[in-house]
C-alpha cells in the first residue's frame, strides 16, 4: 500500500485526472485553466477529470481507487529524488512525463523513474493511444495486486474455518514473542482441544463434524480483541496467541469460551449436537519459557493435563511441574501423527493385499506391501516404518526369519502383528510369542482397520514409554551427579568455615604483631605480608561461599562489571592456566571492559554466569585460543560481548543451546550451563544472545539494564586492605568513653584475637566460650555490645543470641559468623541479631560497625566499670 509522502508536501499545485474505471492522471501544473488540464479534453470519454488542489491529496485518491496513472508537465522540476520519492510511493502506478525538453528528460526514463516521455510534437492520437495502453496496464498492476494478495491469503489460511493455518500461526507465535521479549510485555498462548471429537464425527458424519470446526471459529473470533490471533493448529485443536497478557487474564478468558462453547447448540438442516473444549493456558512470564517453542510446548501440555484430568476444563502451566524433555518429545510426537504413519506388511496374498491397502487408505495410513522375505528383511528396517504385518499362513517363512525380524524390530520399539489362517489359534501356533497381535486373513476391511487403530495405539505406548525410560534414567543419573555436587558443596561450606576461623586468627594475630612498638622492621614486614596473605585467602573463601550458596545473596547491588568479570576469570584460573599449562595449551583472557562501568545485579549469580561461559569458551577451544570481554553501551542498555576462538556451532544446536539438559558433550555434562546464564540473565530483567557459525567461534552477548550513571562508583566499595586501615579509638554512647563488649567465641585463639583488637580500639571487653557461660556474664553486667560466634557446642549461637535479648533487651547483639554474611533476615530478627560480619574481620569493620551502632540511654555510671543486676 501507498505511505503518506511527506516530502512532497512543499511542491507545487498539481491536478489529479480521475477516469470512470478508477485510473488517476496527475496533470501539473495544476488549474481547471492551463493547458495541460485541456490537453486531456479528448480523454473525457475515457476518464472523469477532477482537478486536486496538493500533490499529497495523491496519497488519499490513489488508494481509493483500483489503479492509476500519473501524468506530469513541465515545469516538472527535473530533478531526480521527487520522481524517486513518487516511485517509491506509488511503485505499482505507471508515471508518464510531457515536457519540450526531452534530451533532459532522457535520463528520467533510463533511469527508471518514469514509464512514458511525451512532447508537444506528439501526435494527439498517439498520446491517447499511449495513454489507454497505460491504462490498461495500471489496470493489470491492481489485478495482480489482487490475485497476489489472494494467494497469500490463501497460503496462510485454512480452507474449512478461514482461520490461520498451523504454519502461519507459528510465524506469528515466533514474531510476538520476539516482539513480547523486546518490550518486556507478558504473552500468553492458548491451546483448544474439542472434545470427543471423533465421536461427533462417527455419529453425525464428517459433513456436520466440518460444520461444528467452522462454528468453532466463528464462536472463537467473535469473542476476541482486534489484537489477538486465533488459527487452526491441525484436526480438531486450535490455537489463540494473546499479546499483553499474563496468566489470570489468559485463563479468565479461556473459562469464559469454554462455558461459551458448552452451552452453544451446533444445528444445521438435518443435526443438532452440543460439543465441550479443553484448553491449555502457558505465558512466557513462566521462568521456563525460553523460546516460542517452550511457549507451544507448555500450552501444550497444559492441554494434555486438561484433557487428562477429565476435559471441559482449562488448566495452566503452573499448575503441574516444570518442562521436561517428555514435553518436547511429546510435542515431536503429535507433529508425527498429522503425517501419514506408515505400515509394511509381507504377504504373497493378493486379497489380503487388497484388503489391508482398503484399511490403510481409511485410516489415512501409507502401506507398503512385500511378497519376497528376503527383500522385507533388507528394506523394512531403511522404511522406518510404525507397524509391522506378517502374512504366516504361507509356508515360505522360516522360524529363524521371524525371530531375526520380530527381534529388530522389538528393540526399535515397532509393534509386529502376525496374520493368520481362519481356522488356527493364535495360542497353538509356536511362534505366538514373536507376535504382539494376530488378525485373521478373512477379516473385512472395517475389521482390519480396527485392528490398525489398536496397534498404532500401541506403538505411540511403546514410544512414550521408551523415551520415558530414557529420560528416568538421565534423571537418575542428573539426581546422582547433583546429590553428589550437593554433598561436595557442603563439604567445601563446611571447610570454608573452618578456614575462617583460622584465618581469623592469624589476621588479628598479624594485625596486632605488625603494630607493636618493639618490633624489629624485617619482622614487622613479614606480619604485614601474613595479614595481606590472609586477607586474599579470606576473599578467596568468601568468592567460594557466594558461589557455593548462592541463594544465600539474591539482592541486587551496584557493581562494577570489570571487576566481576576478573573475579569470574580469577576463579577459573586453575582450568585456563594451571591445567592448560601442563598440557602445553595456551589460553589468552582479554578484559577490556571500562573499570568506570556499573551494571545493578547480584553479583554471585552474575558471576556464576560468567564461569559457565568461560568454561564453555575453553571447552571450545581443545587446542587452545583467547577469550575477550567487550562492552557497549547505550542511554538504556549494557552490553557485555564475550568472544572466543573456538569450534563454534551450528544453527541446529544454537536454536537449543539454552534448553535445559541440552548438551553436546555426552555424559560430560548436565547441559545446564547456559540454561543458568539464561535464567540468570531473565531475573536480572536483560537478555543473552548468540552468534556462532562452524570454524568461526561464538560470541554471546548479555544485555544489562543500564540503572545507573557510567562513572559513579557503587556505593558498596571493596573493603579495604589490611594497611589501609589505622587504630584511632572509636568510643560508644553509652558510657561517653569507652564501649562495653563481650565476645563469645568456643575457639580461644579467635576469642583472644577478636578481644584485643576491641581492646586496641579502647573498648572494655570481656570474653566468653560458650553460651552457658555469655549467660552467666550477662547475668550480672550490662554489655552495650555483644560478639557471638555461630556454631558453637552446647548452645548454638542463633539460641544464645535469643536468650541474650531476653536477658538484656538494650545490648546491641552483632553475629560473627564463619559461614559468610548472609542469612536469614526471619532467623536474624527471631534472635533478634541487629548485624552481621563474616570472618575473618579486620579492625575497619570493627571500627565502621561500632562508630554506627546507636545505644540506647544508658544506666548511670558504675565506678567500677561494671554494673550489676
Amino acid at each position: 500500500m501507498p505511505v503518506d509522502p511527506p516530502n512532497l508536501k512543499h511542491q507545487d499545485e498539481r491536478t489529479i485526472v480521475v477516469p470512470r474505471h478508477g485510473t488517476v492522471i496527475l496533470v501539473h501544473p495544476g488549474s481547471r485553466d492551463n493547458v495541460a488540464f485541456h490537453s486531456l479534453d479528448d480523454m473525457r470519454q475515457d476518464c472523469d477529470v477532477r482537478p486536486v488542489e496538493k500533490l499529497h491529496d495523491i496519497h488519499s485518491l490513489a488508494a481509493s481507487y483500483n489503479h492509476a496513472i500519473l501524468f506530469l508537465t513541465d515545469p516538472f522540476p527535473i530533478r531526480q529524488w521527487p520522481l524517486r520519492v513518487l516511485r517509491s510511493t506509488f511503485d505499482y502506478i505507471p508515471i508518464t512525463f510531457s515536457t519540450s525538453h526531452p534530451e533532459q528528460a532522457a535520463i528520467l526514463l533510463e533511469e527508471g523513474l518514469i514509464d512514458a516521455l511525451f512532447t508537444p510534437e506528439t501526435l494527439p492520437l498517439l498520446r491517447r493511444a499511449m495513454i489507454l495502453n497505460l491504462i490498461e496496464r495500471a489496470a493489470w498492476h491492481a489485478y495482480t495486486r489482487r490475485r497476489n494478495s489472494e494467494l497469500n491469503l490463501l497460503s496462510i489460511s485454512d480452507s474449512l474455518t478461514r482461520l490461520y493455518n498451523h504454519g502461519h500461526l507459528l510465524e506469528i507465535l515466533e514474531r510476538e514473542f520476539r516482539r513480547a521479549d523486546r518490550s518486556h510485555e507478558p504473552l500468553a498462548c492458548l491451546m483448544i482441544d474439542i472434545d470427543h471429537f471423533k465421536t461427533v464425527n462417527d455419529t453425525y458424519g464428517h459433513r456436520f463434524g466440518d460444520f461444528i470446526l467452522s462454528g468453532m471459529a466463528n464462536l472463537l473470533r467473535s469473542n476476541l480483541r482486534q489484537s489477538d490471533i486465533v488459527g487452526r493448529y491441525g484436526g480438531e485443536e486450535f490455537m489463540i496467541i494473546l499479546p499483553g497478557t499474563d496468566v489470570p487474564a489468559a485463563s479468565n478468558l479461556a473459562e469464559k469460551l469454554r462455558s461459551m462453547i458448552e452451552n452453544f447448540r451446533f444445528h444445521d438442516a438435518q443435526h443438532a449436537a452440543s460439543i465441550t473444549a479443553s484448553f491449555g493456558v502457558a505465558s512466557n512470564t513462566d521462568q521456563n519459557v525460553f523460546n516460542p517453542e517452550h511457549l507451544l510446548q507448555l500450552s501444550d501440555r497444559a492441554l494434555y493435563f486438561a484433557k487428562e484430568s477429565g476435559r471441559n476444563r482449562v488448566c495452566t502451566a503452573q499448575e503441574f511441574e516444570t518442562i521436561t524433555d517428555f514435553d518436547i518429545f511429546r510435542h515431536r510426537l503429535t507433529d508425527d501423527q498429522h503425517h501419514a504413519p506408515l505400515l509394511v506388511l509381507l504377504t504373497g496374498n493378493p486379497q489380503l493385499r487388497e484388503n489391508m491397502s482398503d484399511a490403510a487408505d481409511g485410516e489415512k495410513c501409507q502401506l507398503i506391501s512385500f511378497d519376497d522375505p528376503a527383500l522385507f528383511a533388507a528394506e523394512f528396517q531403511a522404511l522406518t516404518p510404525n507397524l509391522i504385518f506378517i502374512d504366516t499362513t504361507g509356508d515360505y517363512l522360516e522360524t529363524n526369519f521371524l525371530n531375526q525380524t520380530t527381534s529388530v524390530a522389538r528393540e526399535a520399539a515397532l509393534p509386529v502383528a502376525g496374520i493368520i489362517d481362519e481356522k488356527q489359534n493364535p495360542s497353538s501356533s509356536k511362534e505366538n510369542y514373536l507376535f504382539d497381535d494376530f488378525l485373521t486373513s478373512d477379516l473385512s476391511s472395517l475389521q482390519l482397520r480396527h485392528g490398525i487403530r489398536r496397534l498404532l495405539n500401541l506403538a505411540n505406548l511403546r514410544r512414550e514409554h521408551r523415551h520415558l525410560s530414557n529420560e528416568l534414567r538421565l534423571a537418575q543419573r542428573h539426581l546422582i551427579r547433583n546429590e553428589r555436587m550437593r554433598s561436595i558443596g557442603e563439604i567445601a561450606m563446611g571447610m570454608a568455615h573452618e578456614i575462617n576461623n583460622t584465618l581469623s586468627a592469624v589476621m588479628g594475630a598479624a594485625h596486632l604483631l605488625a603494630r607493636r612498638g618493639d618490633l624489629a622492621d624485617d619482622a614487622r614486614r613479614l606480619a604485614v605480608q601474613i595479614e595481606h596473605s590472609s586477607h586474599d585467602g579470606a576473599t578467596s573463601v568468601e568468592r567460594l561461599q557466594s558461589f557455593l550458596s548462592p541463594e544465600q545473596a539474591r539482592e541486587q547491588e551496584r557493581h562494577r562489571l570489570a571487576r566481576l568479570i576478573d573475579e569470574a576469570i580469577e576463579f577459573t584460573r586453575g582450568r585456563w592456566r594451571d591445567e592448560a599449562q601442563s598440557m602445553q595449551i595456551r589460553y589468552e583472557m582479554i578484559n577490556r571492559v571500562d573499570s568506570r562501568l556499573n551494571i545493578m545485579g547480584n553479583a554471585a549469580e552474575i558471576k556464576e554466569a560468567l564461569i559457565k561461559l568461560i568454561l564453555n569458551a575453553l571447552d571450545a577451544m581443545p587446542s587452545g585460543g583467547s577469550v575477550a570481554f567487550d562492552a557497549t553501551t547505550s542511554p538504556s542498555n549494557v552490553v557485555l560481548t564475550i568472544a572466543d576462538e573456538g569450534i563454534g556451532m551450528d544453527e541446529q544446536t544454537q536454536r537449543h543451546a539454552f534448553d535445559p539438559f541440552f548438551s553436546t558433550k555426552q555424559d560430560k555434562s548436565s547441559g545446564l550451563g547456559l540454561y543458568v546464564v539464561f535464567s540468570t540473565m531473565k531475573r536480572h530483567g536483560g537478555r543473552v544472545d548468540m552468534e556462532s557459525q562452524p570454524g568461526r567461534g561464538t560470541q554471546i552477548r548479555l544485555t544489562f539494564p543500564r540503572l545507573t550513571p557510567f562513572d559513579t562508583p557503587p556505593p558498596h566499595t571493596a573493603e579495604p586492605s589490611p594497611a589501609e586501615s589505622n587504630d584511632t579509638p572509636v568510643f560508644g554512647l553509652s558510657t561517653g568513653n569507652k564501649l562495653k563488649i563481650l565476645v563469645i567465641d568456643d575457639e580461644p585463639m579467635v576469642r583472644d584475637v577478636h578481644s584485643k583488637l576491641l581492646k586496641r580500639l579502647g573498648h572494655d571487653v570481656d570474653t566468653a566460650s560458650g553460651g552457658n557461660e555469655a549467660l552467666e556474664h550477662a547475668s550480672k553486667i550490662s554489655y552495650d555490645v555483644i560478639f557471638t560466634d555461630l556454631s558453637m557446642p552446647q548452645i548454638s549461637g542463633w539460641e544464645t543470641a535469643r536468650r541474650l535479648r531476653e536477658l538484656c533487651p538494650n545490648s546491641v547483639v552483632v553475629l560473627l559468623s564463619g559461614w559468610g554474611r548472609h542469612h536469614s533476615d526471619e532467623m536474624l530478627q527471631t534472635c533478634g541479631i541487629s548485624h552481621v560480619l563474616a570472618k575473618p574481620v579486620t579492625t575497619r569493620q570493627l571500627k565502621d560497625l561500632l562508630s554506627r551502632i546507636k545505644i540506647p540511654p544508658a544506666r548511670p555510671p558504675d565506678p567500677t566499670g561494671s554494673v550489676m543486676e
